[in-house]
C-alpha cells in the first residue's frame, strides 16, 4: 500500500497492493476467512429487479437486508418490491421515514422475528449503526458498489489534546503512512464525546473520533503531517483553527473501509473486479465468489415485455 500528500490539493492518494516484500499488515490477516457474493453486470440488466424474484421465494425462511445508495432508491425499490413482486411488510428506514435512524433500526432488529422481514436503508444509514442484531437471520445485499474511503484532514487547536490524548501511532505501513489507534482506556471517553461534544473544539473531531472507534473501518495518517504538528510542533499561531485553507496546522488522516460486516454479503454492481473496493479488499485476502449457480442471464425470466438484452436471473 502506497500514500502519496499532494499539498496542493490537501489530498492522500491511495495505491492498493502490499509492500515489495508482500508484507501482510496484523490488521489485515484477521479477515482471511471473509467471503463475499459478486454479482456483477452493467447498470440496466436487472439485478435489483431480479433480486424481487429471489425475496419472494424465500422471505418466509429468512429476512432480508438491501442496501442502496441513496433515499430515492431505497422508496424506489420499495414501491417495486410491493408493486411488481407483491412482497409484503418491506420496510424503509431513513430520514424521509423516521427523525432517528440509528434509534429506529436498532430497534427494529432487535424486534424482528427469525424470518419474513424485509428492510431497506441506505449505505450510509446502515454504517452509522453500531451493531448488528441477530446477524444469522438476514441475507445481506448491496445494491451498487459503496465508496470506501474517506479523507479526514483535521486542523489541530494549540493545546493537541483534542488527537494526543486519545489517538497514538499503531503499525507503520511505509515511511510515509502509520495505523492509528484509540490509546487504552480511551474508547468510553471517546464516545462520550461523539455523543455530547463538549465544546465547539471537540465537535471538529467527531468524524475522526467515529472512524477510529468504528469496527469497519481502518484509519491511517500521513506520517509528514503528524510529525510536523505533532513532535516538531511546527505550528501556526496567527492562524484560526477554523481558516482551513491558509493553517500549517493540518494532520491528514484517511479512513478506509474493511471488510469486518462483509462476511457473507452479496454486492452487486458493475465492473466490481475494477472497483477499489475489490482492489482494497484483496489486501485482506477476502474471497469474492462469483454467484454462478443463483445469477443466470435470462431474457424473458424478468418482465412480461421481454427485453432485446439479456436481464439477469436469480434463482434461490
Amino acid at each position: 500500500m502506497r500514500v502519496t500528500n499532494n499539498n496542493q490539493k490537501n489530498t492522500l492518494i491511495v495505491s492498493q497492493g502490499t509492500d515489495n516484500n508482500n508484507k501482510r499488515y496484523s490488521y489485515m490477516s484477521i479477515y482471511n476467512n471473509t467471503k463475499i457474493k459478486k454479482v456483477s453486470e452493467p447498470c440496466g440488466r436487472g439485478k435489483t429487479y431480479a433480486l424481487g424474484s429471489v425475496i419472494k421465494s424465500k422471505q418466509i425462511n429468512t429476512n432480508h437486508l438491501i442496501l442502496l445508495p441513496s433515499k430515492d432508491l431505497v422508496t424506489q425499490v420499495k414501491s417495486d418490491l410491493e408493486e411488481i413482486h407483491d412482497i409484503q411488510s418491506v420496510v424503509e428506514i431513513t430520514s424521509n421515514t423516521t427523525k432517528s435512524v440509528r434509534r429506529t433500526a436498532i430497534e427494529y432488529f432487535k424486534l424482528a422475528e427469525d424470518t419474513g422481514h424485509v428492510l431497506l436503508m441506505t449505505w450510509q444509514g446502515w454504517q452509522e449503526l453500531p451493531y448488528f442484531n441477530r446477524r444469522e437471520n438476514w441475507d445481506v445485499y448491496v445494491d451498487e458498489i459503496p465508496q470506501i474511503d474517506k479523507f479526514l484532514p483535521v486542523t489541530i487547536p494549540f493545546n493537541k489534546k483534542n488527537v494526543l490524548d486519545y489517538v497514538e501511532i499503531g503499525e507503520s505501513v511505509n515511511e510515509v503512512l502509520a495505523k492509528v489507534k484509540v490509546k487504552d482506556d480511551c474508547e468510553n471517553e471517546l464516545q462520550k464525546i461523539i455523543n455530547k461534544p463538549f465544546d465547539q473544539v471537540n465537535s471538529l473531531f467527531i468524524g475522526l473520533y467515529k472512524a477510529i472507534l468504528s469496527d469497519s473501518r481502518d484509519v491511517f495518517v500521513d506520517l509528514e503531517s503528524w510529525n510536523r504538528v505533532f513532535e516538531r510542533e511546527e505550528i501556526d499561531n496567527s492562524v484560526n483553527i477554523k481558516d482551513e485553507k491558509k493553517s500549517n496546522n493540518r494532520v491528514f488522516f484517511l479512513s478506509m473501509m474493511n471488510p469486518n460486516e462483509w462476511n457473507n454479503v452479496t454486492l452487486m454492481g458493475a465492473n466490481i473486479v475494477s472497483s477499489m473496493l475489490f482492489n482494497w479488499f484483496s489486501n485482506y485476502q477476502v474471497v469474492f465468489n462469483i454467484l454462478c449457480h443463483s445469477f443466470k442471464l435470462n431474457a424473458k425470466a424478468l418482465r412480461s415485455d421481454p427485453c432485446p438484452n439479456p436481464l439477469i436471473l436469480i434463482k434461490p
